[in-house]
C-alpha cells in the first residue's frame, strides 16, 4: 500500500479517536483524556499537511486545485488549523468539540469525493 492510499486512514482514525477521547474525557471530566485527544488531533493535523504537500507535488497543479479531494482536504486543514490557532493563543480547548468531527467529516468527504471536479 503507498503513501497516498494508507495516509488518508491514518487521519481518518486519527481524528476519530480525538473526537472518542476529547467526548469521553469531557464525561468522566479527565484533563488526561482531553489532552490525548489534541495531541491526537495535533498528529492528524501534521499527516493531513504532508498528504496536503504530496498531493500538490505529485498532481498538475491545476488538476489538484480543483479536485473534491484536494478541497475537502484543504477544508478540514483550515478548520483544525484556525482551531490549534486559537487554542494555542487563548487556551479554548472546548473548540475541540467542534473542530475535531468537522475535520473528521472533510477529511472522509476527501476520500469519498476522489475522482470528483469543482467547476
Amino acid at each position: 500500500m503507498a503513501l497516498s492510499e494508507f495516509l488518508p486512514f491514518c487521519i481518518i482514525g486519527l481524528y476519530f479517536l480525538g473526537t472518542v477521547l476529547f467526548a469521553t474525557g469531557s464525561a468522566l471530566r479527565s484533563e488526561a483524556l482531553k489532552m490525548s485527544a489534541l495531541g491526537l488531533a495535533g498528529t492528524g493535523f501534521a499527516l493531513q499537511s504532508i498528504e496536503l504537500g504530496h498531493m500538490l507535488a505529485t498532481l498538475d497543479i491545476s488538476l489538484s486545485l480543483t479536485s473534491g479531494k484536494f478541497v475537502f482536504t484543504l477544508l478540514g486543514w483550515g478548520i483544525l488549523s484556525i482551531f490549534l490557532l486559537l487554542w494555542w493563543r487563548l487556551g479554548l480547548k472546548f473548540l475541540a468539540v467542534v473542530a475535531l468531527p468537522l475535520a473528521l467529516v472533510f477529511s472522509a468527504a476527501a476520500d469519498a469525493s476522489i475522482g470528483v471536479q469543482a467547476k
